[in-house]
């Protein structure tokens, strides 16, 4: 996280690489999102390609893993963020089209998440007689 701070472009790439490994491995404790939110944030907002692209997959390996943030506020801004980087005009369209991606992927894995915490039956195939 210090390396994320840091204002160097090379370093916070480096950092955010070393954050992804540690959140697919579980290794981070569930006290560090909101520092974790903040750090995506910020890196967000340096209209640096490379580090624009690494938030984004950091985005999505928060969501995956099984420390994801559960309450309204953080998926919002991890949302935001997303659309934020996709609406950017000043965004290369590799950022955009990544972004889009990268949206459609969160959403899915937040509909999935809210269906298992409901303990809903998942809808597959149109065989249901009822309707959703």
């Amino acid at each position: 996280m210090l390396t994320c701070k840091t204002r160097n472009i090379k370093l916070s790439v480096l950092g955010l690489s070393c954050l992804q490994k540690l959140l697919a491995h579980d290794a981070i404790p569930p006290l560090a999102v909101p520092q974790i939110l903040e750090i995506l944030q910020e890196h967000s907002e340096i209209h640096y390609e490379v580090l624009q692209l690494k938030t984004l997959q950091t985005i999505l390996t928060l969501l995956q893993c099984k420390l994801h943030p559960g309450n309204e506020t953080s998926m919002s801004i991890l949302l935001g963020l997303c659309l934020r980087l996709l609406g950017n005009s000043r965004s290369l369209d590799s950022v955009q089209s990544t972004a889009a991606a990268t949206l459609r992927q969160a959403v899915a894995l937040i509909f999935k998440c809210v269906v298992n915490a409901e303990e809903l039956p998942s809808q597959k195939g149109g065989g249901s007689r009822h309707a959703a």
